[in-house]
């Protein structure tokens, strides 16, 4: 959803709606956002929620780079 364009940078995550379109209950939903938070595609606030988190443009290039692919 984030590399389509449907979340978008600031926008904040709810879980219920979240949990109702992937078809999923809220501990994988928690436990994937806590992977894409280590990731830095996310932040997670405390006591706020999780928001998509808004990388710079270097950043985002580090994090689709690889060096297994020439």
């Amino acid at each position: 959803m984030i590399r389509k364009g449907t979340l978008k940078k600031g926008d904040r995550i709810l879980e219920e709606p979240m949990c109702q379109a992937m078809g999923v209950s809220r501990t994988p939903l928690r436990e994937a956002l806590r992977i894409l938070s280590s990731e830095g595609l996310i932040e997670l606030i405390p006591n706020r929620g999780a928001y998509i988190a808004q990388p710079s443009i270097n950043e985002i290039g580090e994090m689709f780079s690889s060096d297994e692919h020439p």
